[in-house]
C-alpha cells in the first residue's frame, strides 16, 4: 500500500497476502480485478465470495478466473484465514459472511478505505456523506473544482469505484494525475474504515435509513461520525439537529470547523475569519432549501481549496438538479412535473416539499414499502401539500395513512392507483394550472422497475408521450 508515512496519509506494507473480496457486485469486481493484477507480485491469492448467482456476477466471475481468482457463489461463511479482506457496500455487518469474515481475516475493511491507502500521496480527498444530498453536494463540488482547472475524480457511492479511478492514475503522467478525490461515502463504506482521513470531510444531515444493515440508529450515526475520526478540516450543517448535536465530539476530532447556517438570502461561508458571499439564492438553478444547504457545503470546501467566490458562484448560477432528484421533466396544461425518484426515504420526501409552493403540489407515493413511521410525513403533507397519490405494493398502507388522519383538511386529496403511470394520470386530473406533481415515493422502486433510475426514466417517458 503506502511506503512512507505522511502524516494523514498513512503506511501499509508493500505485500498484501492472501486476499479475498465479500461481494461481486460492481464495487467487489473493481477490487478483485485489481488484486488479480497483483497476483505473484503483492498478492499471494485472490477468493471472491461472489453471493447469489446472478447474471453479472456470473459474466464477472468468469472474467476473474481467466485472470486466475477464485469464485466461489452461494457461501454463508468464511472459513480461511486472509491477510486482507475487502467487503462490499451490500454485506450487511449483521451477516454470517462479514461476522466470520471478521473472525478469520486479520484486517476487513471498505473499498473506501483500502482505495485511500493506495492513492498518491499528492492528491487531496473530500469525503461527502449524509442521509440525503450527497450525490448532488459531490457532484457540484466535483464541478467547481473542474470549472477552476483542477484533475478531479467524482468517486465512491456516486457510482464511480475509487479503486478504479485510483489505479487509473498509476498509467497516467504525474502531471495528469488526480488533484483531488471528491468521494461520495455512505455509511456502509464508513462503518468499514480506519485510517481513512480526508483532508476535508462534510455531514449534511443524519435520518434514520438503513437501520437493517447498521442494526440500529446510534449504530448508523455513529458510522456517519466516522468520516471525522482523522479528517483535518470538518464541514458540517448545523441546522439539522442530529449533526448540530455532535459538534462537540466532531471538535474533538478536527482541526478547522466551517459551521455552515441557514441564510434565506445569500450562499454564504465563514472560514479563516472571512465571511464569503457567495451569491444570492434567487441567482441558482437549484431549488429548495435542502439544495441551499448543498451547495453551501460544496462552497465551504471549494474555499478551503482555494478556490474564489467568483469561480464558486459561476458554478452555483448553472449547475442544475441531477437526473432524478427534484428533475423538471415538463410542463402539462399549465402544470409542472418534477422526477424526484431518488427521494426513497420519507425524510427525503419531506425535504421535497418544502421546495414547492404550499397547497400546490400532488406528491405520488409508492413502490415496495420499507415499513417506516409514517405519521410525520402524514401530517407534513397535510399541512404542505394539495394531496397524495398512493401506488404500488405501499398503496394500502399509505392511502389508510392518509385518509384516517383525524385532522386532515377537507380539500386534501387522498387517491390509490395500482400502479405510477396509474397515479400519475390521477394526480392530472386533480391538478390545475399553476400546481405540480411530484413523483417522490419515499419507498425503493423493486415492486415495478430495477431501480430508482428505471423508474425515473419511466415517468419521464409517461410525461413525454402526453406532452
Amino acid at each position: 500500500m503506502k511506503n512512507e508515512f505522511i502524516e494523514g496519509k498513512n503506511y501499509a506494507p508493500t505485500n498484501l497476502g492472501q486476499v479475498c473480496v465479500l461481494g461481486l457486485g460492481k464495487t467487489g469486481e473493481v477490487a478483485a480485478n485489481y488484486f488479480c493484477q497483483m497476483l505473484g507480485n503483492r498478492v499471494e491469492s485472490v477468493h471472491v465470495y461472489a453471493g447469489e448467482k446472478k447474471e453479472f456476477a456470473m459474466r464477472a466471475a468468469d472474467k476473474l478466473l481467466e485472470a486466475g481468482a477464485t469464485v466461489s457463489f452461494d457461501d454463508d461463511e468464511v472459513n480461511t484465514h486472509y491477510e486482507l479482506c475487502i467487503c462490499s457496500p451490500g454485506i450487511s455487518v449483521q451477516s454470517d459472511l462479514y461476522v466470520t469474515a471478521k473472525k478469520n481475516c486479520d484486517e476487513v475493511i471498505s473499498e473506501i478505505e483500502f482505495a485511500w491507502r493506495e492513492s498518491n500521496n499528492t492528491a487531496k480527498w473530500v469525503a461527502i456523506t449524509g442521509t440525503n444530498g450527497k450525490t448532488t453536494t459531490t457532484s457540484l463540488l466535483s464541478d467547481m473544482l473542474k470549472h477552476a482547472g483542477k484533475h478531479v475524480a467524482c468517486v465512491g457511492n456516486i457510482g464511480n469505484v475509487a479503486l478504479e479511478a485510483v489505479a487509473g492514475d498509476f498509467r497516467k503522467s504525474i502531471y495528469n494525475r488526480t488533484h483531488i478525490y471528491v468521494v461520495e461515502v455512505s455509511s456502509y463504506q464508513l462503518e468499514l474504515t480506519k485510517m481513512f482521513a480526508p483532508d476535508i470531510a462534510i455531514l449534511l444531515n443524519i435520518t434514520p435509513d438503513h437501520i437493517d444493515w447498521h442494526g440500529s440508529f446510534k449504530a448508523y450515526s455513529d458510522a456517519k461520525l466516522k468520516i471525522f475520526e482523522k479528517a483535518k478540516t470538518a464541514v458540517v450543517n448545523v441546522d439539522d439537529p442530529t449533526t448540530k448535536s455532535a459538534i462537540p465530539h466532531i471538535k474533538s476530532k478536527v482541526k478547522d470547523l466551517i459551521e455552515n447556517k441557514r441564510d434565506r438570502e445569500n450562499i454564504i461561508v465563514e472560514y479563516g475569519g472571512e465571511k464569503h458571499v457567495i451569491l444570492p439564492i434567487e441567482e441558482m438553478k437549484l431549488v429548495g432549501e435542502h439544495n441551499c444547504v448543498n451547495a453551501r457545503a460544496a462552497a465551504s470546501a471549494s474555499v478551503v481549496l482555494g478556490l474564489s467566490d467568483r469561480q464558486i458562484a459561476e458554478t452555483l448560477k448553472n449547475f442544475k438538479s441531477l437526473e432524478h432528484r427534484l428533475e423538471e421533466c415538463g410542463i402539462i396544461a399549465g402544470v409542472k412535473i418534477y422526477n424526484d425518484s431518488k427521494a426513497t426515504n420519507v425524510e427525503a420526501v419531506i425535504v421535497a416539499i418544502d421546495s414547492f409552493e404550499e397547497k400546490h403540489a400532488i406528491f405520488l407515493l409508492g413502490g415496495r414499502d420499507k415499513n417506516t413511521d409514517l405519521d410525520k410525513l402524514v401530517k407534513y403533507s397535510n399541512d404542505k401539500l394539495k394531496g397524495v397519490v398512493c401506488y404500488g405494493e405501499s398503496a394500502d398502507r399509505f392511502f389508510d395513512a392518509f385518509y384516517n388522519y383525524s385532522n386532515k383538511r377537507d380539500e386534501f386529496i387522498v387517491k390509490k392507483a395500482k400502479d405510477m403511470k396509474s397515479a400519475f394520470y390521477m394526480a392530472m386530473e386533480a391538478a390545475y394550472p399553476g400546481d405540480y406533481i411530484v413523483l417522490s415515493p419515499a419507498c425503493s422502486s423493486f415492486d415495478e422497475f430495477e431501480n430508482f433510475e428505471d423508474r425515473g426514466n419511466v415517468f419521464k417517458s409517461v410525461v413525454n408521450s402526453i406532452k
